[in-house]
């Protein structure tokens, strides 16, 4: 993976005031509000803004096979579905790999 802190994207997003972990912060709780209305639209429109920072962070052609190793981290590591259920809400860590998998054609 390229360093993130030197991609053009890092630097525009800092010069605009954001940072990778406020844009992704803003990605999962887009992910928690659409599973409370039960809003597909919304998270898969939160899969495709999660897919372009990490294309442009890590500089990516396409963010697919990174997207669905995170979804199987997420549902598979204990410990970060718990930190993320924490911070987001009850059953996002799971709605977000189901979401990621959903977006990608994968059961």
């Amino acid at each position: 993976f390229t360093n993130p802190k030197n991609t053009a994207a890092v630097r525009l997003l800092n010069g605009l005031g954001f940072t990778y972990q406020q844009e992704n912060d803003a990605i999962y709780r887009q992910f928690a509000s659409a599973m409370k209305t039960n809003d597909t639209e919304l998270a898969m429109d939160a899969v495709k803004r999660l897919a372009a920072i990490h294309k442009a962070m890590f500089q990516f052609e396409n963010a697919r096979y990174f997207l669905l190793q995170l979804a199987d981290e997420i549902s598979g590591n204990e410990l970060l579905m718990e930190a993320t259920d924490k911070q987001y809400g009850d059953g996002v860590s799971q709605y977000i790999a189901q979401s990621i998998r959903e977006y990608y054609g994968i059961s």
